[in-house]
């Protein structure tokens, strides 16, 4: 049997950009029917390109010498005809180059784009269309518009989010989840914890079940938040990023800044309320952008929290 011809993705570090490379990935799929599609990206993010179906092998990103010379072996080894970098970093682009991958595919506004043979302007921040660019370089077409419908939960993380559920008792029609953080970098983004307080507090007033969800490093901060409002706010704090989607699946809606988080649950088809302040939704907003509503002020602190609430109570249907 002939061995397939094999692609290869070089990913971005952060889950919201990984969600906006999923629509190449669904289009590399249905084109490149006879290809073998292999995808990089950091170890965290592994898991949510594993249980979809649209790549046939994923390579966690190494962190160390040793480890990327020795990915940089396999993929010379393994003769790949193409290369797709979503990343601009050097490291992607000498890897590709090192590799003898012939076709490499990049943004000309990468560091070393001069290792790339076939390039795509890049606008702006990394954005779903800035990748529709790369898609147009590798001559992939039929591009989805949106991430939606392109992550898949297994089983058994449905389960788990339906045991969690049971066991504080609540019901998806109460289900309010609410992800109040942002990256290290980014706390720009983030929104006064009194102001969350004042939402949540509406919300449970109103016979709502709010549950603040983040990430581990975030663990201590939602605790102080939960313990500032009023009784009833509970903490998901799910095992994997499989585990928060199949979360986000069963609630009313979503409300945060803009994260990861606020990806992931319009990923997985939930109304969203975004509080946007320097960034630009129209760039990075939650997709389909006019399926969901968006609150941006320059200054995210000048955002109140009836604003907040207005939004949840009429994008949910709460009323």
């Amino acid at each position: 049997m002939k061995e397939k011809s094999k692609v290869i993705f070089f990913h971005m570090n952060q889950l919201g950009d990984l969600l906006f490379s999923l629509p190449l990935l669904a289009a590399a799929r249905e084109q490149w029917k006879d290809f073998h599609i292999t995808s990089i990206v950091r170890p965290a993010l592994v898991p949510l390109l594993e249980a979809g179906h649209l790549v046939d092998r994923v390579i966690p990103r190494p962190a160390t010498l040793a480890g990327k010379l020795s990915l940089l072996r396999t993929l010379r080894n393994e003769s790949f005809i193409c290369s797709v970098s979503f990343s601009e970093s050097p490291e992607t682009s000498i890897l590709a180059y090192a590799a003898g991958i012939p076709v490499r595919i990049g943004f000309a506004s990468a560091p070393l784009s001069f290792l790339y043979t076939k390039k795509a302007r890049r606008s702006g921040v990394p954005s779903l269309l800035n990748n529709r660019r790369l898609a147009t370089a590798a001559e992939l077409v039929n591009v989805p518009l949106d991430y939606v419908g392109l992550v898949r939960t297994p089983n058994r993380d449905k389960i788990a989010a339906d045991d969690w559920l049971a066991r504080e008792n609540i019901h998806s029609q109460q289900l309010i989840v609410i992800a109040p953080g942002a990256s290290v970098r980014r706390r720009d983004k983030c929104w006064h914890g009194e102001k969350w307080t004042a939402v949540l507090n509406d919300l449970i007033a109103r016979g709502f079940a709010p549950v603040l969800c983040g990430a581990p490093r975030e663990l201590e901060t939602l605790s102080l938040l939960a313990s500032a409002a009023n009784p009833g706010v509970r903490i998901f704090s799910g095992d994997s990023l499989l585990s928060l989607a199949a979360l986000f699946g069963r609630a009313r809606l979503f409300a945060g800044i803009d994260s990861g988080a606020m990806h992931l649950a319009a990923a997985m088809a939930r109304p969203v309320v975004a509080l946007f302040g320097p960034t630009d939704p129209e760039q990075v907003g939650p997709q389909p952008l006019n399926q969901h509503t968006i609150i941006k002020k320059n200054d995210i602190a000048t955002i109140e929290p009836q604003e907040v609430l207005k939004a949840i109570y009429e994008k949910g249907n709460l009323v």
